[in-house]
């Protein structure tokens, strides 16, 4: 057999195209002297501008979870009064009927459920979590 033929023997890569004993550094395209990116006046430049930036990331995206759950209220509001008055829910009801007692009190009790659970289901993934965290 020979050696010189034998794939584990030749390189793959040429001595020169070995990065191996050069440290990883960064892009090289990235830092060109004398001349700036387009977006280098958009980064931060210190850590308060990171949080107030990741704070209004976490308002955008509480505000638009707020907002897409008011429909999802009102169809949950529309099929426990259908339930109340035993109508089809083909048939449409005056939404002032739905502001009974006994349609808000069953809202109130599938709520409080809603809440629990997930008051619930968030202990039980911040356990976990918390565990991956700390190592």
């Amino acid at each position: 057999m020979n050696d010189a033929n034998h794939p584990e023997t030749q390189p793959f890569l040429l001595q020169d195209e070995r990065d191996v004993d050069e440290p990883s550094r960064p892009f090289e395209g990235a830092k060109r002297p004398g001349r700036r990116p387009l977006v280098a006046h958009l980064q931060a430049q210190n850590s308060r501008t990171i949080v107030l930036l990741l704070a209004l990331l976490m308002f955008i995206i509480v505000t638009s979870g707020m907002l897409i759950m008011m429909p999802i209220f009102r169809l949950v509001e529309d099929t426990v009064c259908h339930r109340y008055y035993k109508k089809d829910p083909s048939e449409k009801i005056d939404e002032r009927l739905c502001k009974v007692d006994g349609v808000q009190s069953e809202l109130a009790y599938l709520g409080g459920w809603a809440a629990l659970l997930h008051s619930f289901i968030g202990l039980m993934a911040a356990l976990p979590y918390g565990v991956m965290a700390d190592k």
